[in-house]
């Protein structure tokens, strides 16, 4: 063996664990550059919505407020009955 030479199963294995880090770094950059909403970012529209709720309800047609009404109310029960 000449000084300053890697043998082959070495350089096959460190060339390995770099493919694998490689992937998992592209994973993880993929998964950070997703559209994805947080928990915490539905939350904040969720309410942002709500607040405008009786204002944009209002504003709708009859045909749009039975709608919203039955998607609501569809599945609705009285409580004990």
């Amino acid at each position: 063996m000449k000084t300053g030479w890697i043998e082959a199963g070495t350089y096959d294995t460190k060339a390995r664990t770099i493919r694998e880090d490689q992937q998992r770094l592209r994973t993880k950059i993929t998964e950070c550059q997703s559209p994805a909403l947080s928990p915490a970012g539905h939350a904040i529209d969720l309410m942002l919505l709500t607040s405008k709720a009786a204002a944009l309800f209002t504003d709708q047609t009859a045909d749009e407020k039975r709608r919203l009404r039955r998607l609501v109310l569809g599945q609705a029960t009285w409580q004990a009955g």
